[in-house]
């Protein structure tokens, strides 16, 4: 059952987060990536994350193994929706 704060924190999302709003934020985002990734001088480059090191080269091939996930789970979903299957 909904409460009237839930409600509220459901338009709230749905109004801060809106299609055109997450496009603009993900499009900014794409930008400061390649912005990165053209200024540094190898992809060999390191980086430090919660205490390890990870090359920019592991970075960008786990992030293509995501969007290929997310993108592999937003087809399942459209093909419950129109029925069309791919090859």
């Amino acid at each position: 059952m909904r409460t009237s704060n839930s409600a509220a924190a459901s338009a709230l999302f749905t109004a801060t987060f809106s299609a055109p709003v997450a496009f603009e934020r993900w499009q900014r985002e794409v930008d400061r990536s390649r912005a990165f990734v053209a200024a540094v001088s190898s992809l060999g480059v390191l980086g430090d994350h919660l205490g390890q090191q990870f090359s920019l080269r592991y970075v960008l091939l786990h992030m293509i193994e995501e969007y290929a996930r997310h993108n592999g789970h937003a087809d399942l979903l459209r093909e419950r929706l129109d029925g069309v299957t791919g090859e």
